[in-house]
């Protein structure tokens, strides 16, 4: 039930009572939920050994005097794309939310739910994509292999830590985000009035937001020819070219993503696993251009279809 409440409104909550349907299975409801009181519990009985995940942050703040502060981390922060005002002003929001408002254990085991639903449709659309764009340019998957090959080749595993300092991997994750953005919009209600000089309208406290990320990943004036696959555009050189809040396939603000560093580890290692092993590339069935339903979440209008073999050793 209290699963239930973070995720989902009120207003559905109350019909699922009334007509005593569960939202989830037992079985599976019960798995993650003991899991991740078993998780909790565990971590409270060992306080001298330290983790530095998600989980950890919120245990952290179910104490009112704790402040949730996140470093800035190079290699996925770009993902959130804001300015550096923007960046100090989110911190103070979030402090000043976590300062008042501290979780429950309830409301800590709900999050660790979302936290897994969140990155599993989304990361298998996002590999899907990728796979079709690297099948479609094959210059990019060759350098993209010549990459993840430059780690074996010196002896090291594809693990956390070395996949996710690969520029090019992360330049391919980051144009597919962008090209093939999980979400084609994002909703916000505005904390405070604000006036649109632009359209001479003023939002109000409360006002809800639908923000069109796709159209905006796709304009132009942000990204000089938007329907071209171009990993380019988020080498670490080039990177700086990028507007603030032009590039949103976690959100922005201190409300983004949750599981943005969980999906980004998810694509990242499985995309080099992949492409160390097997080569993607036409076959007969793939289509030369993707076309999209109107839908909140990215969906084609045809299944996406690409030949794969296995490379030699």
């Amino acid at each position: 039930d209290g699963i239930s409440r973070v995720l989902l409104p009120q207003w559905l909550i109350d019909i699922l009572r009334k007509i005593r349907a569960p939202f989830f299975r037992s079985s599976s409801n019960n798995f993650f939920s003991d899991t991740s009181y078993h998780l909790i519990r565990q971590r409270r009985n060992n306080p001298n050994i330290k983790f530095d995940d998600m989980l950890q942050l919120m245990i952290k703040a179910e104490h009112k005097s704790d402040k949730l502060h996140e470093e800035d981390d190079k290699f996925d922060m770009h993902h959130v794309n804001v300015g550096n005002e923007e960046k100090q002003q989110e911190e103070r929001i979030l402090n000043d939310i976590i300062g008042s408002k501290y979780l429950s254990e309830e409301e800590i085991v709900a999050q660790c739910l979302v936290f897994f639903l969140a990155g599993y449709e989304t990361t298998a659309s996002t590999l899907t994509f990728c796979l079709y764009e690297l099948a479609i340019n094959p210059e990019i998957q060759d350098r993209l292999y010549e990459e993840v090959r430059s780690v074996l080749d010196k002896g090291e595993p594809l693990d956390y830590e070395h996949v996710m300092r690969l520029p090019y991997i992360d330049a391919v994750i980051s144009e597919t985000l962008r090209h093939h953005s999980p979400a084609s919009t994002l909703t916000r209600i505005a904390s405070e009035p604000y006036h649109l000089p632009e359209c001479n309208y003023t939002l109000q406290k409360g006002e809800m937001i639908r923000i069109p990320t796709f159209a905006i990943h796709h304009n132009p004036k942000y990204y000089p020819d938007p329907d071209r696959f171009d990993p380019e555009r988020f080498m670490p050189e080039n990177r700086h070219k990028i507007v603030p809040y032009t590039y949103l396939p976690f959100g922005g603000g201190p409300r983004n993503c949750i599981g943005m560093r969980f999906a980004l580890s998810e694509a990242k290692l499985g995309l080099a696993r992949m492409i160390s092993q097997f080569s993607f590339f036409k076959s007969p069935d793939t289509v030369d251009e993707l076309r999209i339903m109107n839908s909140f979440v990215l969906l084609k209008t045809v299944p996406v279809h690409v030949g794969v073999r296995r490379r030699s050793k």
